[in-house]
């Protein structure tokens, strides 16, 4: 691919980034009428006009992914405190070594963690050496349950905003482009936090990614497009072997491969083993949060996830067995689908991505998103707690 093509592509996706960011902007709440300006709504359309003109200081953020967003809207330093999951046993997220949220001179731990995290005992927040004066409250749907009402109309009461945003599942829409979600929910916290320009700017730089990665997609060799991929042990809800996959894994959607996985649920879930191994996949690739579940499966001889089942495919006969970066641990992990997608692009398209370096691409993205390249700690922390780096060969 020249340069002057790649050029052209990144330009041109920043370009439909300007005008997709200008576009949520304009509309992004209801008309208040020509003399006034539009309210902010929240993600569950709600009110929030008046977080945005707060001056907040001091912020938590519960539930998945919350603090991921406020991380990559440079945050952190409104935080105080933080879920217990976002500690150093899960460690597959960027943003945990950009701003060590584990670090409990500089955010508190000592509040505990129920089903909806930090918002579910909200009185609890009260006893804080520095209460917070807004909720990041992330939830799997727009229409609130009557319990998480409950929980929003309590810390009102105590005095708190609540500003609700979604757990997202992907960042992607049906065509592999950035989502509206993404970009509103993104858009919807620039405002409210006063981060505006800094939402913009993580926005731009995601769509020019994903421009450049469906520019080199789209000048993959027509045999190198024909081979089919499987990526299994995705995490959800904790650790999974290598039959926990799904159909729409965003670094596959991105790069147009060829999923064997087809139709049943978008999130991850269970597949049958022998559709698995009668697909054949050409390539497969693994998680590495779940490495270490595959290979006591691998060691067992009586598991059906076994070295002598899983040697019945082509793709561990010849090698091409690949670990690849980390992708849902408590949401998804926007940088590491980006930086996903290029490393499968390495290898199963050399013709269009035989040019890209993993370790610079990774600098450029996690800087990007959390202004901190740790590549290097992320894969130092997968060695000595999964058994594996997290991109490469795998070691069977």
């Amino acid at each position: 691919m020249s340069s002057r093509y790649k050029l052209f592509a990144i330009l041109a996706a920043v370009l439909v980034a300007g005008a997709a960011i200008a576009a949520v902007l304009m509309n992004g709440g209801a008309d208040g009428g020509d003399d006034e300006p539009s309210a902010i709504l929240d993600m569950a359309g709600r009110d929030v006009t008046a977080v945005a003109d707060m001056d907040v200081e001091r912020l938590i953020a519960t539930g998945p992914g919350a603090l991921r967003f406020v991380s990559y809207l440079n945050c952190s330093d409104l935080v105080v405190a933080v879920e217990p999951r976002e500690g150093p046993a899960y460690n597959a997220k960027s943003y945990m070594y950009a701003y060590g949220y584990d670090d409990t001179s500089r955010y508190d731990r000592s509040i505990g963690s129920g089903g909806d995290g930090l918002i579910e005992y909200p009185e609890q927040l009260l006893m804080l050496e520095n209460v917070p004066q807004v909720i990041i409250y992330s939830v799997p749907s727009a229409s609130l349950t009557s319990q998480q009402l409950a929980y929003i109309e309590t810390a009102e009461s105590l005095g708190m905003r609540v500003v609700v945003i979604l757990e997202l599942d992907t960042m992607l829409d049906g065509t592999g482009s950035l989502s509206e979600a993404f970009v509103k929910q993104t858009t919807l916290l620039g405002k409210v936090l006063d981060r505006e320009e800094r939402a913009a700017e993580l926005l731009t730089f995601i769509e020019a990614t994903l421009g450049d990665l469906r520019a080199r997609a789209a000048s993959v060799s027509a045999s190198e497009r024909e081979a089919t991929a499987y990526i299994g042990s995705l995490s959800y809800a904790g650790a999974k072997g290598f039959d926990h996959s799904s159909s729409w894994y965003d670094p596959f959607a991105i790069l147009g491969v060829d999923n064997v996985v087809t139709g049943g649920s978008q999130v991850v879930y269970q597949i049958n083993m022998e559709s698995i191994l009668g697909a054949q996949p050409d390539y497969v690739f693994l998680d590495p949060t779940g490495y270490s579940t595959f290979i006591a499966n691998w060691n067992d001889g009586a598991s059906a996830q076994s070295r002598e089942a899983l040697m019945a495919l082509t793709a561990f006969q010849e090698g091409r067995v690949f670990m690849t970066m980390p992708f849902i641990w408590y949401g998804v992990n926007f940088d590491n689908v980006l930086l996903g997608a290029y490393h499968i692009g390495t290898v199963m398209y050399p013709s269009a991505f035989g040019d890209v370096d993993l370790k610079e691409k990774a600098s450029e993205i996690y800087t990007a998103f959390v202004g901190e390249d740790c590549y290097e700690d992320m894969n130092a922390w997968f060695i000595e707690n999964r058994g594996t780096p997290i991109a490469g060969a795998a070691s069977l």
